[in-house]
């Protein structure tokens, strides 16, 4: 029995096209259009150790000179500490000094308001002489001599009570200039606990921020080494 023509075309058509597609899929041109499009993803950029250590290089230039800062910082809190002290010191003794000086006024009062008594006592003893010697002519010249000297002693208790009261004056202004010291020094001290409350707060902040400098360079290198 004879193949029919059609069936013999057909089959040189496929004998013909098995021998075609292992040629054709060695071809790169075929073989790439062939073949479904992979979409890659795209890589990371690459770790830039010089960016990296320039960074780091920043953040520890950033912490030495906030450590210098707070070192400068730190010796100023100590002088202001030295200066509060010094000024309580200096006002302690010139409170004393006032404590004092009202002693002294009180003690000089004191020894004016006796002698005014006995500037009172007196006077009255040269009345009383003045109306003697009217009662009894013959004690005239005694009277007299005794009238002298205790206006004798009134003309020194009158120069010394002057003395005292100037002397009086010069210590209550010196309690007065005390005060005034007192003042300023407690005025410079609130101004000094104020700066240092200040220095203290920017203290606290470069520490804060260098703890933060440090926890990004160890993440960075921890970043870094993996």
């Amino acid at each position: 029995m004879k193949t029919p023509p059609i069936a013999m075309t057909a089959l040189a058509a496929l004998f013909i096209l098995a021998l075609a597609v292992p040629v054709l899929a060695q071809d790169p041109a075929y073989a790439g259009a062939a073949q479904t499009t992979e979409v890659t993803p795209a890589n990371s950029p690459a770790p830039d150790p010089i960016g990296s250590f320039m960074g780091f290089f920043g953040l520890r230039h950033d912490i030495r000179e906030r450590q210098a800062e707070n070192r400068n910082l730190s010796q100023d809190l100590q002088a202001n500490q030295q200066e509060i002290h010094r000024n309580w010191w200096e006002n302690t003794g010139l409170f004393e000094n006032i404590l004092g000086n009202r002693q002294t006024v009180r003690s000089a009062q004191e020894d004016e308001l006796a002698l005014l008594r006995e500037n009172v006592g007196l006077r009255e003893d040269i009345r009383n002489i003045r109306l003697n010697i009217k009662e009894n002519p013959g004690n005239k010249t005694a009277g007299l001599e005794q009238i002298a000297g205790d206006r004798d002693i009134l003309r020194v208790n009158r120069q010394e009570i002057d003395t005292t009261h100037d002397s009086i004056h010069e210590v209550r202004n010196l309690s007065r200039e005390n005060r005034s010291v007192i003042h300023e020094n407690n005025q410079e001290n609130i101004e000094l606990r104020q700066e240092n409350n200040a220095t203290r707060s920017d203290i606290a902040g470069n520490r804060m921020q260098n703890q933060e400098d440090r926890e990004q360079i160890r993440n960075g290198r921890k970043n870094g080494s993996e």
